[in-house]
This record gives structure tokens, C-alpha cells and sequence, in this order.
């Protein structure tokens, strides 16, 4: 009888977790078609614009703004906001536009697009290219064909409380990459569990921070190593600097698989005080004030200057976030609308006061009252406007590897520094050779 008992009750637990999985179902079925039955109500009547954007930080707060956009213009314009997960953008944006229902702005995917002749340029879009700043234009062949809205400041952040127990000035920062060093050196003697330092470096765009950005200062280079006067790769403004972090390895004051290091595991080595030093971006301002709120006192300056000059050059990271407009629209005036929507400084100030995201597209980025003010300093940092890395082949695995055979001594800082011009040297050959491409649209003479 036991038996038997337990093997109706659980026929009948089954039945029961169906039932309730059924009517959830139903429940999300019909919350979505509610919402989907009052958006269709919504649209009746209107010209719909559809735009799409890589979810991040920002985003909810862009839905919101859109929303109220939807509720309040007086053009009879509704636009339909998309996001989607960064890792599945490119392949939806490719699927998207080879389909009937393709969005009408997107956020830059892909190189493809502008190969392909299926992008409007700003000026055919008919926006004012004059009454913006031309810093923040995104040009393809000198053309433009969109706006970034957003980027990231790099910065130098360090643990007051860690400083003063090691016997150092906690309101001064290493003004230098010898003293960097130096304070790392005195922070191991006195904390022997702490790291030191860490910088990221588990991406391309993370080696753009942590090597690009400390040698810009050195030459006519952008953080990806493109010299904008000469009109090539120069890869030997990243020897300091690689360096400065070969002997830091040597002397223990790296991790030992600093090579694996994403800001996300820096910011949370940073929050529970197991590293002192960090390379920070302006988007751990919100981190820090919210999601890993810290409990200690932080400093923040600029970038110690490299081989003892003075780092005037300054670039933002992460600002390849253009806003494109497809070749296929059925409404310009509307699409052009929407456009302005998104560059409207009341939008961007919005933006701005939510800490999630330093937007570009406004003059005064400075915040009162607010943690770590000196995130929004960025008077120095600049665009990289004429860099054309982006459409390049490059491997960004392979640069990774290369660097870390630097600092870790398994290959000399000379020999990778070769290596990485000869890769760069022929990655612009084949371009030139098989795309036509041409570089001198990204020289300044």
C-alpha cells in the first residue's frame, strides 16, 4: 500500500507542477499580448520608426525616455525601441536586415554594412553635421555616417585605507610609471595577501585600456596603436609600457594570470580589498556607488604619465556605439527625428545623471553632489575619429597572446613589438589589395 501510495502521489505532483507551469504560461502569454494589443494601439495611425541598440546600463532608461517621446512628440511618430544582448546583436542585425522587417536605426554591427552600400550617410539623412561636434562623428572614407553616443574614461583608482597602511600619501596618486612600481612595491611589503595592481586584459577592447591608453601620450597613436599622421601601425609606443608591467610581473606585484583578467573581476578584487591599484572606467562609477558599493575611501587622478612625460592625450574606449540609419527607410523626416531624439542634450543630461553610461553628445559633463566626480572629468579625452581598425581583420586573441608574452618574459618586448608591426603591416596590405581600401582617408596630414 505504501508503495502504490507514493507512486499516485507523484503522478499526481507531476500533474500539479504541469497545471502550474500551464497557467504561468498562460499568464505570460496573455501579459504579453496586453502589452503587445496596447502597443499596436498605440502605433494606429503613426509613422514607426523602429531602432535597435545593444542592451546595456543605459537601456532601460532610453525605454523609458522613448516611451514618454511616444506619449508627447507632436509629429505622429512612434518609435518601436529594441534591445538585445551584445553577444547576439551582430547575428540578429544580419538576420534582421536579409528579412522584410528591417529596423530603420540601429547601432553599429558590422563592416559589411558599409561595404554593402546599406547605410544612409548623416548628410543624406539630411542631419546638420555642423551644429555637431566632429569629435564624435563616426566617417567611413571621410563620409559621415553616424554619431557616438557615449564612451568610457580610463582612469587611475587606488584604496586610500591600503595607501596609508603602507606608509603612503593616501591624497596621492603615482604622478608616474616608475612610481607605480615604487607603491607597488611598498603596498606587497606591508600586505603580502593584497595584489598590487591590475589592469584589464582579457579582451581586445580591455588591452585598448591597459596599453593602448598609457602610451597615446608618447605619439601621433590611438589606443589601438594606428599613427593618424603616418598612416600605419606602430606598435613600438607599446614597448614603456609593456615594460613597466614586465617588471612588475617579475617582482610579484601582478597576478600570475593577470592575462585572465576582466573588469568585471577587477572591479570585484578592487570592492573586497584584494588589490590596491586598478586601471578604472568611468562606468565603475556606478558600479561603485551601487552594485558593489565600497567600503572605503577611494582615490582618483588620471593616468600616471609614461616615460616621464606629460599625458596631455587622452582617448575614450568602449565609443563605437554609432547610431546608423538603413539605406531602406520609407519615412527621412521622421527617421530624422528620431535621430535628433537621441542626441537632444535634455536626453543626454538625463542620461548623464543616471551614472550608468558618460554620454558624448553634451558640452558640461560634470555632476554635482555625486561620488567620484573626477570620473566626469574629461575635458583631455577625445575620439578616436580616424581610426580604421574596426574595419581591419584583425585578431584581437592573437595581440592578447602576444602582449602576455611580454610581461611574462616568455618573448622579448622587442621581438613582440616586430611581430605585432608585421602583423598589423600586413593585415592593411590585404586590405589595400583586396577591399580597395584606402588609408589615407584615415591620415592627417
Amino acid at each position: 500500500m505504501k508503495k502504490t501510495f507514493s507512486k499516485y502521489g507523484v503522478y499526481i505532483l507531476i500533474i500539479i507542477v504541469v497545471l502550474a507551469s500551464s497557467i504561468s504560461y498562460k499568464v505570460v502569454l496573455y501579459n504579453k499580448g496586453k502589452h503587445e494589443a496596447e502597443a499596436e494601439s498605440d502605433k494606429a495611425g503613426k509613422d514607426i520608426v523602429t531602432v535597435w541598440m545593444k542592451d546595456t546600463a543605459d537601456s532601460e532608461t532610453r525605454g523609458y525616455q522613448v516611451d514618454k517621446f511616444n506619449k508627447q512628440n507632436k509629429n505622429n511618430i512612434y518609435i518601436d525601441f529594441k534591445t538585445c544582448k551584445n553577444d547576439d546583436y551582430s547575428n540578429m542585425l544580419r538576420i534582421s536586415l536579409a528579412a522584410d522587417k528591417k529596423p530603420d536605426i540601429f547601432q553599429y554591427g558590422y563592416f559589411d554594412l558599409i561595404k554593402r552600400d546599406q547605410l544612409l550617410s548623416l548628410d543624406e539623412v539630411g542631419l546638420d553635421t555642423d551644429k555637431l561636434n566632429k569629435d564624435n562623428i563616426f566617417y567611413y572614407n571621410k563620409t559621415p555616417y553616424g554619431v557616438r553616443l557615449s564612451g568610457n574614461s580610463v582612469k587611475f583608482a587606488w584604496n586610500k585605507d591600503i595607501f596609508k597602511s603602507s606608509g603612503l600619501d593616501p591624497e596621492k596618486g603615482p604622478k608616474n610609471w616608475d612610481e607605480v612600481i615604487e607603491y607597488a612595491s611598498k603596498i606587497k611589503a606591508a600586505h603580502p595577501d593584497v595584489v598590487p595592481f591590475e589592469f584589464p586584459s582579457y579582451t581586445f577592447n580591455e588591452l585598448k585600456i591597459s596599453i593602448g591608453e598609457p602610451s597615446v601620450c608618447l605619439g601621433s597613436i590611438y589606443t589601438t596603436f594606428w599613427d593618424y599622421k603616418k598612416g600605419e601601425y606602430n606598435f613600438d609606443y607599446a614597448k614603456d609600457i609593456l615594460n613597466v608591467y614586465k617588471k612588475m610581473y617579475s617582482l610579484g606585484l601582478l597576478n600570475e594570470d593577470f592575462d585572465r583578467q576582466t573588469r568585471d573581476g577587477l572591479r570585484k578584487d578592487f570592492y573586497c580589498g584584494n588589490t590596491a591599484m586598478i586601471l578604472s572606467t568611468y562606468e565603475d562609477k556606478y558600479i561603485f556607488s551601487n552594485k558593489l558599493p565600497l567600503g572605503f575611501n577611494v582615490g582618483i587622478s588620471d593616468l600616471p604619465s609614461i616615460n616621464n612625460k606629460e599625458s596631455q592625450n587622452y582617448y575614450y574606449v568602449d565609443n563605437f556605439n554609432c547610431l546608423m540609419v538603413n539605406k531602406d527607410i520609407k519615412n527621412k523626416d521622421a527617421v530624422l527625428d528620431v535621430y535628433k531624439f537621441f542626441l537632444d542634450e535634455d536626453v543626454n543630461k538625463e542620461l548623464l545623471k543616471t551614472r550608468t553610461v558618460l554620454p558624448l553628445n553634451i558640452d558640461d559633463k560634470s555632476e554635482k553632489d555625486n561620488l567620484y566626480p573626477e570620473y566626469n572629468s574629461v575635458d583631455k579625452f577625445k575620439n578616436e575619429t580616424y581610426d580604421p581598425t574596426i574595419f581591419i581583420n584583425h585578431d584581437g586573441r592573437k595581440v592578447g597572446e602576444l602582449y602576455t608574452y611580454a610581461i611574462k618574459g616568455e618573448m622579448g618586448v622587442d621581438e613582440v613589438t616586430k611581430e605585432l608591426n608585421d602583423v598589423y603591416g600586413r593585415a592593411t596590405k590585404a586590405m589595400e589589395n583586396n577591399e580597395q581600401f584606402d588609408f589615407s582617408y584615415y591620415t592627417i596630414k
